[in-house]
C-alpha cells in the first residue's frame, strides 16, 4: 500500500512580496546581509589562483618547527 507523506514548511513573505523559506530567513537579517556583502567584496578583490598544497604544507611545518620553544630535557 502506498502512503503519502506531507511535510509542513514555513515561508515568510518579504516586504517586496518575495517568499522566503524559513531556513533562509537568516540571510535577510541586517547582520547577515552585511557579512555577505563584505565576503563578496573580498572575493572580488582576491580572485582564485593556482596554488601548490605540498609547498604550503612544507612552509607551515617549517614555521611550526621554528616557532616551537625548546623543550627542557626530561629528568630521568
Amino acid at each position: 500500500m502506498n502512503t503519502l507523506e506531507t511535510k509542513a514548511s514555513i515561508k515568510v513573505v518579504g516586504s517586496n512580496g518575495q517568499i522566503v523559506p524559513e531556513n533562509e530567513a537568516w540571510l535577510h537579517e541586517p547582520k547577515a546581509i552585511e557579512d555577505l556583502q563584505r565576503a563578496l567584496q573580498w572575493a572580488q578583490r582576491n580572485p582564485p589562483k593556482e596554488s601548490d598544497p605540498d609547498a604550503i604544507l612544507r612552509k607551515l611545518e617549517h614555521e611550526g618547527r621554528s616557532k616551537q620553544k625548546p623543550r627542557p630535557a626530561r629528568p630521568e
